[in-house]
């Protein structure tokens, strides 16, 4: 996946936990990240984890897909209408 389509995975995750009340949490420092989760009420959803000592390259394509199957989305695609 390139840096755009990287980034707008991304966009599509935050805006999707911010309307939801999903936090995002990081662990690690910022650019050399072990993990990735997203919580809501305390309970985990979706995780993204480091192999080894590497630093983590977060799949928000893939987050975004597991999220979307719980039913967390930011918008309606097709309409453009918020749902």
């Amino acid at each position: 996946m390139n840096v755009a389509e990287n980034k707008v995975f991304y966009n599509r995750v935050r805006r999707a936990c911010k309307k939801h009340g999903v936090e995002i949490k990081f662990n690690g420092t910022h650019r050399a990240y072990t993990s990735v989760q997203l919580l809501k009420d305390g309970q985990l959803i979706v995780g993204d984890y480091a192999q080894g000592r590497l630093s983590l390259t977060v799949d928000w394509k893939r987050i975004y897909d597991e999220i979307t199957k719980y039913g967390f989305k930011c918008r309606d695609r097709k309409t453009g209408e918020v749902i």
